[in-house]
């Protein structure tokens, strides 16, 4: 079962650094070491499915840097005709890919982008017109966003980051307050 997960943890690493120009993890294949790969391998638990592989891989090596985009500068990066999956490093969400910053970091850079699929986000093809690089924005959320939406209680809006997974943080925001409530 190992091998079969080994082989899923070099495939996926492959995977990504062929395909993501934000690749996700601090480092790559040939970079990790013959006792990292075993603890990754562990980490998986026998399961060789995309998301254990990925926060296994994550967990021993370290995520890549957070890009630091703020909603205007990804407005001019999309009409260049870069793709999202060149801006961002999309990681497995709840049954998606989202992108989730490190670290709730005050600021105006992107931190959190939800469940891609669902939200229509194309992440491979160039998304140059005016009204569909708006939805794209639309979708993405800095720190401010999520102070703004919790009335300017940072401690909330913290609890609604770490919370959200997949969806758009108004949609998290009454499942974080109903469970402070329980």
């Amino acid at each position: 079962m190992s091998d079969k997960v080994r082989e899923a943890v070099r495939d996926y690493l492959i995977f990504e650094a062929a395909t993501s120009r934000n690749y996700p993890f601090k480092k790559y294949l040939g970079e990790i070491t013959d006792a990292e790969m075993e603890k990754i391998v562990r980490a998986c638990n026998g399961r060789d499915d995309t998301e254990t592989v990925h926060y296994a891989i994550e967990g021993v090596v370290g995520q890549a840097g957070d890009p630091k985009l703020t909603k205007e500068e990804l407005k001019k990066e999309l009409a260049s005709g870069k793709t999202m999956n060149e801006l961002f490093p999309f990681k497995p969400g709840q049954d998606c890919e989202i992108f989730k910053a490190e670290r709730f970091a005050p600021g105006d850079a992107i931190i959190y982008i939800p469940d891609t699929s669902l939200n229509e986000i194309p992440m491979d093809d160039p998304v140059t017109s005016s009204d569909a690089i708006e939805d794209v924005v639309g979708n993405c959320y800095t720190w401010y966003d999520f102070v703004e939406l919790c009335g300017g209680d940072t401690e909330l809006a913290e609890r609604v980051f770490d919370y959200c997974d997949w969806q758009h943080p108004s949609s998290a925001l009454p499942e974080v307050d109903d469970g402070e409530e329980e």
